[in-house]
């Protein structure tokens, strides 16, 4: 591999902690098998298939800034997908990009479960290629089986699906290749096929362990601020609890700020970081929760005075207005209880919220009418 000493010595460790941060959140190590056979002239021994690893970072188009300053880390470019909008960042391993990315991986490895995994899982891909096992059909059928191992591919094609599912038009998801397929294609004796399954299962049960080590100590270990800065780029954000329960006892107006993630251990470890907050469960997803005017408010030292991406800046600074307002005691009054009601409706990105607009101003109309009675 080449030296790219010099090239990571010139990003200061606050980047690197940040890149991390993006990386763990949003990033992947996709790891696909392609086939040779349409490029005769790079496969002069006729092999039917290899092993592609590329990384990767993909972000909604209002969060192109990101992924464009992700990319300028590694002296590259990012792009906008023509299908589905979105701005990307891709890496082959074996290009001079993709070689940095995985340096700066290789010294400083992923603290998500899932990514640690994927990112395990595609050394020792690359470690099995420099052994030329994909020579030969049970080296093959290794390689392919711990490629259709890959936690990253795995979500994207499940992600794929869903918005499918939303768009019955859309030509993003494409239908996954059984495996057998390719077993099929390299025609394996029943030894050749059996040991090189068995070859893989051991390394996957390796990497599972490995994963689960992490898992152990992710509650105790200590985060950087430029990590939890990079986390929240992707996978944190703000919003305005708005409720207001049937018994119109009192408005429930109240900030949060929230990391979501696949792994308990790896939201744990914000508490650890924060002395603060919880955890809890939310359809698929685990989450670090952080409630209160005054806890979010406490946090606020995390994203003042740095880069911030430009939605994810003008999300902040609407929720210290928001969260000032509150502080003040503005939503005690219908007119003040209104006005935050408009402004916090559509603060978050992704968020739903149960119910319209309209029907949240109505609550709030009604609660005052019963208030004053």
């Amino acid at each position: 591999m080449k030296n790219y000493q010099n090239y990571e010595s010139s990003h200061s460790k606050e980047c690197k902690c940040m890149f991390l941060g993006v990386f763990d959140a949003d990033g992947m190590v996709l790891i696909s098998v392609y086939s040779y056979l349409d490029d005769v002239a790079r496969n002069p021994d006729h092999k039917p298939y290899g092993i592609k690893i590329v990384y990767g970072l993909e972000q909604s188009r209002s969060k192109q800034d990101l992924v464009a300053k992700v990319a300028n880390f590694f002296e590259a470019e990012s792009t906008i997908d023509s299908e589905t909008g979105r701005a990307t960042f891709r890496a082959n391993v074996n290009t001079e990009i993709g070689q940095k990315v995985r340096s700066l991986l290789l010294k400083n490895n992923p603290r998500h479960p899932g990514r640690y995994y994927d990112f395990l899982l595609s050394e020792k891909i690359l470690a099995l290629k420099n052994q030329n096992i994909e020579e030969t059909k049970q080296g093959l059928v290794t390689l392919i089986t711990l490629a259709y191992s890959n936690d990253a591919s795995l979500r994207k094609k499940a992600n794929e699906k869903k918005n499918k599912a939303n768009n019955e038009n859309s030509d993003n998801s494409k239908r996954e290749i059984p495996i057998e397929v390719y077993y099929k294609a390299i025609n394996p004796s029943k030894i050749e096929l059996e040991e090189g399954k068995k070859t893989a299962e051991i390394i996957v049960n390796d990497l599972l362990n490995q994963k689960q080590q992490l898992e152990e100590q992710l509650p105790e270990m200590e985060f950087s601020i430029d990590y939890v800065r990079g986390v929240h780029f992707g996978d944190g954000g703000f919003t305005i609890v708005l409720s207001v329960p049937k018994s119109y006892e009192r408005l429930r107006f109240y900030p949060e700020w929230n990391i979501s993630g696949e792994n308990l251990a790896y939201c744990q470890a914000f508490k650890n970081f924060f002395k603060k907050g919880k955890t809890n469960k939310s359809g698929n997803y685990e989450r670090y929760i952080l409630s209160g005017m005054k806890p979010v408010e406490s946090v606020y030292y995390v994203f003042e005075n740095c880069w911030l991406p430009e939605y994810k800046k003008k999300q902040f600074e609407k929720i210290k207005h928001i969260n000032s307002l509150l502080l003040d005691g503005y939503h005690l009054e219908r007119a003040g209880a209104i006005h935050i009601v408009n402004m916090a409706y559509r603060i978050s990105e992704k968020g739903k919220r149960s119910k319209s607009l309209e029907e949240l101003i109505e609550d709030v109309n009604s609660y005052f009418n019963k208030k004053k009675k």
